[in-house]
This record gives C-alpha cells, sequence and structure tokens, in this order.
C-alpha cells in the first residue's frame, strides 16, 4: 500500500493508482484523527509493507527508524511540484534497491529529481544513488 501524506491533491493520487497496490491519504488510516509526524510509523505498522510519501522531508528525514514492514519516501519538491511525483516515484521503483516492496521495505529515503539517498538505521551512513531515468 502506498500511504500519501495529507498535503498532497488527489490528482496525485489518481496517477499514482496506476501502480500496483492500493493508494491511501494517511488521514484514511486514522479517519477523525490530527495525525503528527512523529505518530506517522505507529499507524504504518499497523499495516503490511507500506510505502509513505512525504513532500515534509525535513520532518521525516534522519528523524525516524526504519523498520522491515515499512518505507518512508520523502521529497525534497517544492508543494508546486507535486504534479510531478508520480513521474519520480516510478523512477524510483525502476532504480536498483527499490523496485519491489521487499527491496524497498526497511529504509527511509530522501529522493530529489535527479538522486535517491537512504538510510536503514538513523545511525548508521547514507547511501546515495541516481535514480533510473
Amino acid at each position: 500500500m502506498i500511504v500519501l501524506d495529507d498535503h498532497f491533491e488527489v490528482a496525485v493520487a489518481e496517477k499514482l493508482r496506476k501502480l500496483p497496490g492500493e493508494v491511501r491519504f494517511l488521514r484514511e488510516l486514522r479517519p477523525g484523527q490530527t495525525i503528527k509526524d512523529e505518530l506517522v510509523p505507529t499507524i504504518l505498522l499497523e499495516h503490511r509493507h507500506c510505502s509513505f510519501i512525504t513532500l515534509n522531508w525535513r520532518h521525516f528525514w534522519r528523524v525516524f527508524e526504519p523498520h522491515s514492514r515499512f518505507y518512508m519516501i520523502s521529497l525534497s519538491l517544492s508543494s508546486a511540484d507535486q504534479l510531478t511525483v508520480p513521474a519520480l516515484i516510478h523512477r524510483l521503483f525502476r532504480t536498483p534497491g527499490f523496485g519491489t516492496r521487499a527491496e524497498r521495505a526497511g529504509k527511509i529515503a530522501r529522493v530529489t529529481t535527479r538522486e535517491v539517498s537512504y538510510y536503514v538505521r538513523a545511525s548508521g551512513p547514507t547511501t546515495t544513488l541516481a535514480l533510473s531515468p
């Protein structure tokens, strides 16, 4: 399942629905609740193999400990560029090491238009790769 942070436009979700699996907004997983950033990992752990996508990279990159049951994608884009997100996610999922849910699990990534950086332990090193075209 792909879980989108609540600041995304519905058009982004519609385009991402072309990927295999379910696409939902974070607020749909906890209806009626205000969801603070620190609660996101707990919510993701309630579901199997979630990929959480956010534009709010400063609140997620190097903040949370990765877990084998979820994957976080923090995009370094402005809100005005969010309609480019589906194409960027397609490129990411074609990048070696990110093609399957099993390969993505346990990573927290920061994605730009050119590269993906990720870590598998909050205190561990960062690996950076060029995104697939």
